[in-house]
Parts: C-alpha cells; sequence; structure tokens
C-alpha cells in the first residue's frame, strides 16, 4: 500500500519510524530483527533472493485469496464489502511477479486507477474520528481497542519498549497472564 499511495515516502522523515516499527512487528511475530528489511532496498534485496525458492499450493492459494476478498456470510456483509474495496489497493501494491504466484492478478489499468481513490482514502482515515467511524462499521471489536487507545491518559514513561525489552522487564510471567486472560 505504502508504494501506491506515497512513492518513497519510507525512505524520507517519518518513513525511517516506519521501518524501525516493521522490525519491532516482525519481533512481536517471533522473526530475528536482524533478518528483518529496513529500507525498500533491502525488501527488494530479499525477494531477489527468495524467490527463486518461492512455491505456492492451491491451500496457500485459497488462504491468499480468503484475506484478500474475505466471504460473505452471516452478520459478513460489512467485512465482505470492505475487503471488496482494499483488495484491488492491495493487490497494486504487488510485484507483477508475486501476483501471478498468488493467482490474483489485475489489469494494469485497475492498478493505475485504485491509486488516487486510495490517497484520498488514506488521507481521510488521518483523522481519529474518520478513522473509529470505517473501524466501527467493519471491525467493532477493533474499534473499541482504537478507542480505548485514542482516550488513554499520558503513559508514565512515554516511549515505546520493543518485545525483547518487555521479556527481560515481565519475562514468563505476563505471558502465562496474558493467556489466562485469553483462555
Amino acid at each position: 500500500m505504502l508504494r501506491a499511495v506515497r512513492p518513497r515516502a519510507a525512505e524520507r522523515g517519518a518513513g525511517r519510524r516506519y521501518w524501525a516499527d516493521c522490525v519491532v512487528a516482525a519481533e512481536l511475530q517471533t522473526c530475528k530483527p536482524a533478518d528483518v528489511p529496513t529500507s525498500r532496498d533491502e525488501v527488494r534485496d530479499y525477494f531477489a533472493a527468495v524467490r527463486p525458492r518461492l512455491c505456492s499450493s492451491e491451500h496457500a492459494e485459497r488462504g491468499m485469496h480468503y484475506l484478500l476478498r474475505t466471504t460473505g456470510g452471516k452478520g459478513r456483509s460489512k467485512v465482505w464489502a470492505g475487503s471488496r474495496l482494499m483488495a484491488n489497493a492491495t493487490i497494486a501494491t504487488l510485484p507483477k511477479w508475486m501476483r501471478r504466484l498468488g493467482g490474483f492478478d489485475q489489469p494494469a489499468a485497475l492498478d493505475r486507477a485504485i491509486v488516487l481513490p486510495t490517497r484520498a482514502a488514506v488521507r481521510a482515515a488521518t483523522s481519529p474520528r474518520a478513522r473509529l467511524a470505517v473501524l466501527r462499521a467493519y471491525a467493532p471489536s477493533t474499534a473499541r481497542i482504537l478507542y480505548q487507545h485514542l482516550n488513554r491518559p499520558t503513559p508514565v514513561q512515554p516511549r515505546t519498549i520493543t518485545p525483547s525489552e518487555a521479556r527481560e522487564l515481565y519475562g514468563q510471567t505476563a505471558r502465562r497472564q496474558a493467556e489466562a486472560i485469553v483462555s
């Protein structure tokens, strides 16, 4: 999405923060921070290195298609509609070879046509109020979390700790507490 909406933004100003946040997000998913690309060029290098080994399966393709265009069903019509709106914009950001591998390519004319509406939607969604309105319609539980985030008190220490720091500080105790809440 970044490429279609804000070309080269990831290499300027706040873009450095974007790449640093990518490393933290990947670490939360158990990736080694040193393995995570920290620039557009490193992403290209990564795909150039792994592309010859990439393969797909019918099962993987069904999963990719489901994530791009979620199926409807009882109480899911808004999610279905939202996924239809986002799929074309998402696909437009992917390289052609990746689209072919996943079996979800789309015409170049659609790629070009989706850029301006996507930019407008992203601009409109920069307002926290607009984000909440969209989330309330499409993802109410996520909207509740965003609402809590937006209305939180000022933190005692206004800094985000890394997953490694959190493990050092809280260890397995926090994990067990979190698992107890979920189960």
